[in-house]
């Protein structure tokens, strides 16, 4: 990541990310801008971020600016207003309730182009996750590229949860990051079991690499080791405020993560 995107980035966290509504929190970026850098050093033309649940665009805004120099194409899925085929809201089946997700596809568009990316660039999908296959998702992204960082935030059921990881794991760069929401939040069980069902059950070429207030990020094999130690360096230099645990996870050694509220979100000076 180069200096100019890290100061794009730290602008929207300061002025407009307070006021995109969402669940993120602003300290998530502390490991990410070291993944975005590390990146940037393994392979310098790697790929575009997707999302599937993106709502307002909090993270995926974020996650795009990180890439901001690249020529490819960002990709948000998401039901939008099309509530009818969301799975993880109450009575009727609602995500959010009716007077917000009637124009969260709005909301989205105009967030995003305020922080000054290009609505046109993006690839849009307006469709339940579970509807779709990797092939298809490719299928309808001009100049298709594998995924530096995929974000897994739709719906939090087990087979939407499970379904969602599964092609995050296919359309990822092996360079890439892939972040599951809301990992250990006790309302959504199903995120959790759906990596214990791919961890468990399987081999995977993604696995954990650490964990942050509810999201579990998993990298590929090969580089776990070199994201692993990259980041407990950046961490307990840059950060010095962060608590950072090294924990076992599926087998796996893996890092839980714990800043300070108060202390800098981004490392600005090298």
């Amino acid at each position: 990541m180069d200096q100019d995107s890290l100061a794009t980035l730290s602008r929207y966290l300061t002025e407009q990310y307070p006021s995109v509504e969402g669940w993120c929190w602003e300290y998530n970026w502390q490991p990410i801008q070291f993944l975005a850098q590390r990146q940037n050093e393994l392979s310098p033309h790697i790929g575009p971020i997707a999302e599937i649940g993106v709502f307002h665009g909090k993270f995926f805004i974020g996650l795009s600016l990180l890439k901001a120099a690249s020529r490819f194409t960002h990709t948000a899925i998401d039901v939008f207003d099309l509530q009818e085929f969301s799975m993880s809201g109450e009575g009727k089946r609602i995500r959010v309730p009716k007077e917000i997700s009637d124009k969260q596809l709005d909301k989205f568009k105009g967030n995003v182009a305020a922080a000054g990316i290009d609505v046109d660039q993006l690839c849009i999908i307006r469709s339940d996750s579970t509807n779709l296959s990797s092939r298809e998702i490719e299928g309808a992204i001009e100049n298709y590229s594998k995924f530096s960082f995929f974000s897994v935030d739709g719906c939090h059921e087990f087979t939407h949860a499970y379904s969602d990881l599964s092609i995050a794991m296919e359309m990822t760069d092996h360079n890439g990051v892939i972040f599951m929401d809301d990992y250990m939040h006790a309302r959504w069980p199903g995120v959790h079991e759906a990596v214990a069902k791919m961890m468990f059950c399987g081999a995977p070429r993604f696995v954990p690499l650490y964990y942050v207030h509810n999201k579990l990020a998993m990298c590929h094999v090969n580089l776990h080791n070199d994201y692993l130690e990259g980041l407990f360096k950046f961490l307990t230099e840059r950060h010095p405020a962060t608590t950072v645990r090294r924990v076992t996870r599926y087998g796996w050694p893996t890092l839980t993560i714990e800043p300070r509220t108060g202390s800098p979100v981004l490392a600005l000076e090298p």
